[in-house]
């Protein structure tokens, strides 16, 4: 007996569904968005002593995780308050 066969309209073969995140990973973000709140104080400390071009990238970094990679449709309005919520954290003193 032949088993199915790719593409016969059915669904997937096997493993995950589509879009189901993976736990580890799942997990591992949850670690990481701990640790990066907690640690966040430290963080803008340290930006008062690094130098401008050093400041620039660490910006840069920092923005991959705020906005979506580059793409041919302007930023909407969520992707412009949160690298507004991140500038005002950044550079606001308190």
């Amino acid at each position: 007996m032949a088993g199915r066969k790719k593409g016969d309209g059915l669904g997937r073969l096997g493993g995950r569904q589509k879009g189901t995140e993976n736990k580890t990973t799942r997990s591992m973000k949850a670690l990481v968005a701990e640790f990066a709140d907690e640690k966040f104080d430290d963080y803008k400390r340290a930006w008062d002593e690094l130098e401008d071009k050093d400041k620039v990238s660490s910006f840069n970094s920092l923005l991959k995780f705020v906005i979506p990679t580059a793409r041919d449709e302007a930023a909407d309005d969520k992707d412009r308050q949160s690298v507004d919520a991140l500038f005002s954290r950044l550079f606001d003193k308190k």
